[in-house]
Formats: structure tokens, C-alpha cells, sequence
């Protein structure tokens, strides 16, 4: 596939699956972030309570649902 072409057609699709690759490839370092900032020892006194940990995961894991859903429909 080329970039430069006439048909427009395919730049499009592939620009769209980037975009829906994007909240899956976010949601890695997302994660590791959580893991981090939920460690006593490397936090100390700014480490996230448990209700702030879920409400982070949970948003992390709507990211990650809504881009497999948009990987599954483009």
C-alpha cells in the first residue's frame, strides 16, 4: 500500500485504523502508570487511594474496550 496515490480510499482506512490502534497501544503504559502509582514504597504519601485506583483502571479499561471495538469494526 502507498501513502501517495490516487485513491484516496485506502489513505483513509489507513489513517482511521490508526486511530483505532491508538487507545490500544495507549492503554500498555497506561497500565504500567496504575502499578505505579499504587506502590507504597515508590509513592510514598501520593500514592492513589483505592477508590481513585478504581475509577483509573475502569477508565483505562473503557479506553481499551472502545479501541478493540474500533479495531473490530474498520
Amino acid at each position: 500500500m502507498s501513502l501517495v496515490s490516487n485513491d484516496y480510499t485506502s489513505v483513509i482506512n489507513f489513517a482511521l485504523t490508526l486511530l483505532s490502534l491508538s487507545p490500544v497501544v495507549i492503554a500498555l503504559p497506561a497500565i504500567f502508570t496504575g502499578i505505579l502509582v499504587n506502590n507504597k514504597k515508590i509513592m510514598g504519601k501520593y500514592t492513589y487511594g483505592r477508590k481513585r485506583s478504581i475509577i483509573y483502571f475502569l477508565t483505562i479499561e473503557i479506553i481499551l474496550v472502545r479501541g478493540i471495538i474500533g479495531i473490530l469494526s474498520s
